[in-house]
C-alpha cells in the first residue's frame, strides 16, 4: 500500500483521538504526555482542539496507508519564526513505508509556503530509529536538552534544520 499524508480535519476527530491515544500507548517514551493523561480527556476537548487549528500557525498532519491511518505528526509555527515538529508517530505496521519521511516533508513543505525555512524537533535520547530518520531527512542535533516531562528519567535533544532554496 502507498503511504499518502493529508491535513486532520475537526470532523476527524475522533480517528485524530484514538491516533494519538495508539501513539501514547505504543511510544510512552516519546510524548510530553502520558496515554494515562489523554485518555481521560473528554470527547468536546479533542474535537475543540482541531476547531482551534489556524491554517497560518498550525498543521496536524494525518499519515495513510491505504484507508488506513497509521501516523500523526503536527508543525506548529513558532513565535521565533521557526515551525516546530510534534507528535511524531508511525503505527508499527507502517514503519519503513516511508511513512515518517512523507509526513516530514509534508510539514516542511507548509511551513516554506509560510516563507520558513527553519525546522526543528525534540527527540528522545536514545530512541535510535527517530534519530536516524530526522538525521537523515537533514536534521542536526542542535546541543539543547531537557527532560521529556515532569516525573520521566527520559532526556530530549532538540534537533533542527534549515531548508535550502
Amino acid at each position: 500500500m502507498k503511504p499518502s499524508v493529508d491535513v486532520f480535519v475537526p470532523e476527524d476527530w475522533e480517528v485524530y483521538r484514538d491516533t494519538r491515544l495508539a501513539a501514547l500507548k505504543d511510544a510512552p517514551y516519546a510524548f510530553g504526555t502520558t496515554y494515562a493523561q489523554a485518555s481521560q480527556y473528554p470527547d468536546n476537548m479533542w474535537h475543540e482542539r482541531l476547531l482551534a487549528v489556524d491554517p497560518g500557525q498550525d498543521l496536524p498532519v494525518k499519515g495513510s496507508l491505504g484507508d488506513v491511518v497509521s501516523g500523526m505528526s503536527a508543525g506548529h509555527l513558532e513565535e521565533t519564526g521557526v515551525v516546530h515538529i510534534y507528535q511524531m508517530w508511525v503505527s508499527p505496521h507502517a514503519r519503513g513505508t516511508g511513512l515518517a519521511r512523507l509526513m516530514l516533508g509534508y510539514i516542511a513543505d507548509w511551513a516554506e509556503g509560510l516563507g520558513v525555512r527553519d525546522l526543528e524537533l525534540d527527540v528522545t535520547i536514545g530512541n535510535d530509529a527517530a534519530i536516524a530518520l530526522y538525521e537523515s531527512a537533514g536534521f542536526v542535533a542542535t546541543g539543547y536538552t531537557e527532560k521529556l516531562r515532569e516525573g520521566s528519567d527520559k532526556i530530549v535533544q532538540r534537533m533542527s534544520m534549515t531548508r535550502s532554496n
